[in-house]
């Protein structure tokens, strides 16, 4: 999937699947400073997040998934959708540019507004919805996050928003990031390069949500982060 391209591969709904959905929005960070191997691992966990999905009988049905890339501008490379709609073998993503982190978050969080508002509209039942924001860097320019991110912080609080944020390698401002993830779950820090873990994780948190139906939801415990979250090497002042 090429970050630098400006095509929008278009989202879709399916009127016929009565499941209950949940949408999945990706906010990946595909700035110049991810070149090389992490965004060739970012690419892979891609692929192994669709292909977890799309093989999760519950998942499957529910999960409608959205992918957003930034650099210097925050663009949906593809809208909401099942993952049998995106390609077998996604194109690669590019790595180029600065770090618009900013126009990515108001970008999510007005398209998940969007898509909320087609499941009430079309009297569609829905969990929560995922916003994951995967980047590498400190924001820049370093402004355009603080309002955005208050509105996701506060979206988690009362429980309507499942909110991650995840740093990747060694050049993170975990001040910043601390900012723009809020104080819980917090800002995380994945360990190494393991993508693939994280994206694992992330769809058993979509099963154990779609399986649990829309009465316990408020129950379901997704399984700790020890396989893909730094936690000894990440300490909070």
């Amino acid at each position: 999937m090429n970050s630098k391209s400006d095509e929008m591969f278009s989202e879709s709904f399916d009127v016929t699947n009565p499941s209950p959905r949940v949408a999945v929005a990706l906010v990946l960070d595909t700035s110049g400073s991810m070149d090389g191997a992490p965004i060739k691992a970012l690419d892979e966990g891609f692929a192994t997040f669709l292909e977890e999905v799309r093989n999760d009988e519950a998942a499957s049905v529910s999960a409608e998934v959205m992918t957003i890339t930034f650099d210097e501008h925050a663009r949906v490379v593809h809208g909401f959708s099942s993952v049998s709609a995106y390609p077998q073998r996604p194109a690669p993503f590019a790595a180029a540019g600065r770090t618009a982190t900013g126009e990515a978050l108001e970008l999510a969080a007005r398209e998940l507004e969007k898509r909320c508002a087609l499941y009430k509209r079309q009297g569609i039942p829905y969990y929560a919805p995922f916003l994951v924001l995967m980047t590498d860097g400190e924001p820049v320019p370093n402004v355009g996050w603080q309002s955005p991110s208050l509105r996701l912080q506060q979206q988690a609080k009362d429980g309507k928003l499942n909110y991650l944020c995840i740093g990747v390698g060694d050049q993170v401002n975990w001040d910043t990031m601390d900012e723009i993830a809020g104080q819980e779950p917090g800002a995380q820090k994945l360990q190494g390069l393991k993508f693939g873990a994280f994206f694992k994780w992330l769809s058993q948190s979509l099963h154990a949500v779609s399986s649990a139906g829309i009465k316990n939801e408020g129950s379901v415990r997704f399984a700790p982060p020890t396989s893909w979250a730094d936690l000894k090497n990440y300490r909070r002042k």
